[in-house]
């Protein structure tokens, strides 16, 4: 279930609040920013996790650092999206 189905079967009268009072976008565009917060917290800390990023960065492999950093990046969404509580 994405967000706006589940707000709309559980808060639709925070939902319908915010489409009338012109609110919604700012809503979306804030919930967009906490996500992308969120997935570039988890990056973080899995990059100073990970040997083998680390060594990427040491040795100045900027290539496998990248792609690994990519696949890091794809990793939290993944997380994130089925982590994510709907508020």
């Amino acid at each position: 279930m994405n967000h706006h189905s589940f707000s709309a079967s559980h808060y639709l009268d925070r939902l319908r609040r915010l489409v009338n009072e012109g609110k919604i976008e700012q809503y979306l565009d804030d919930l967009e920013q906490r996500v992308d917060d969120a997935i570039d917290r988890q990056v973080e800390l899995w990059k100073r996790a990970d040997k083998e990023y680390q060594t990427a960065v040491l040795t100045g492999d900027v290539q496998k650092a990248a792609g690994l950093e990519n696949c890091l990046v794809y990793m939290a969404r993944e997380a994130v999206f089925e982590c994510m509580v709907y508020i």
